[in-house]
């Protein structure tokens, strides 16, 4: 975990996240995610033991000050701050921004019943039957990402291909273009 934080201030993670009451947990959760992909109710159970107060100033020497509720609280405001949180980011690394973008998707199929973006639609893992969703990856010339989209399941290619034009000519002050 001490590694991970390290890493996560030398490329400028931890101010993009800030260090308040909702940015703190948002890098515990990819810390989380990185050492050992797990649900919100896993990383309260998961931070019990570590040193989330010592290293994130999270909680209390005693416990650690949050519930999964909290968590979920926390990623609301992450979508909510997702295109400034990657523009910052993509400033951060003090790249020029070029006119050549690759852009990629792929699609994930679900297992639950209860998401907002699963559809049925083209599956590329060939999984019948089953919901899922379409993630598109924009990145710059040399693959370091610039964005990231979730679409509904049933979402077309080019249709995705049309958001993210639309992303980066609604975000070209951003960066610096």
């Amino acid at each position: 975990m001490y590694l991970l934080n390290e890493i996560a201030k030398e490329t400028g993670l931890v101010e993009v996240l800030g260090k308040h009451r909702k940015g703190r947990p948002a890098l515990l959760m990819v810390i989380a995610q990185v050492i050992r992909g797990m649900s919100r109710r896993a990383v309260v159970q998961w931070a019990r033991n570590q040193a989330v107060y010592e290293l994130l100033g999270i909680g209390h020497p005693d416990h650690i000050g949050f519930n999964e509720n909290h968590l979920y609280d926390v990623l609301d405001y992450l979508a909510d701050r997702r295109l400034e949180i990657e523009s910052k980011l993509f400033r951060k690394r003090g790249k020029q921004c070029n006119q050549l973008f690759l852009y990629d998707v792929t699609s994930s199929y679900l297992e639950g019943k209860c998401n907002e973006f699963g559809q049925y639609g083209f599956n590329r893992d060939g999984k019948k039957g089953k919901k899922q969703i379409v993630i598109g990856l924009l990145t710059d010339r040399e693959g370091d990402p610039v964005a990231v989209d979730v679409f509904e399941g049933n979402t077309s290619d080019p249709k995705t291909v049309l958001d993210q034009i639309k992303l980066l000519s609604e975000r070209k002050w951003t960066f610096g273009a």
